[in-house]
This record gives C-alpha cells, structure tokens and sequence, in this order.
C-alpha cells in the first residue's frame, strides 16, 4: 500500500502508526522504506537493535520519525 501511495504525484508525505503494538516496527519500516514520514504511537519497537535500524533508515532517506506520548 505505501508503495502505491508513494508513486502518487498527490501522494501522502506522512503515515500515522497507531496498530497493535507488535505491528510498530514492521509498518514503521515498510513507510520510511518509500519514503515516507511517520508518526508512531508508542512503543516505536521493542529492541535497540531495531531502534536503531529505524533512526537509520530515517537518516538515509532524509525523512522525520516522531513518537507519541499521550
């Protein structure tokens, strides 16, 4: 679905994550994958290693990762 989306010239730029929490980090990546922003409710994941495959996923693809705390 994000690859679709993002082929779109009126495409979204940004994705909400707000899933069962096992699903965060999956979906999280499959979005910055085509470049998309996201905006995650927490928990982003549940490991550094997988943390820090996020930061630098977002890095590389110049895009923002914000999470919430409500």
């Amino acid at each position: 679905m994000f690859e679709e989306e993002a082929k779109r010239e009126d495409g979204i730029e940004a994705v909400s994550i707000a899933t069962p929490n096992g699903t965060h980090y999956e979906i999280c990546k499959a979005a910055l994958n085509v470049g998309l922003h996201v905006v995650c409710e927490k928990p982003l994941c549940f490991t550094f290693e997988e943390a820090k495959e996020l930061e630098n996923l977002a890095k590389k693809k110049n895009r923002v990762v914000g999470i919430t705390y409500g």
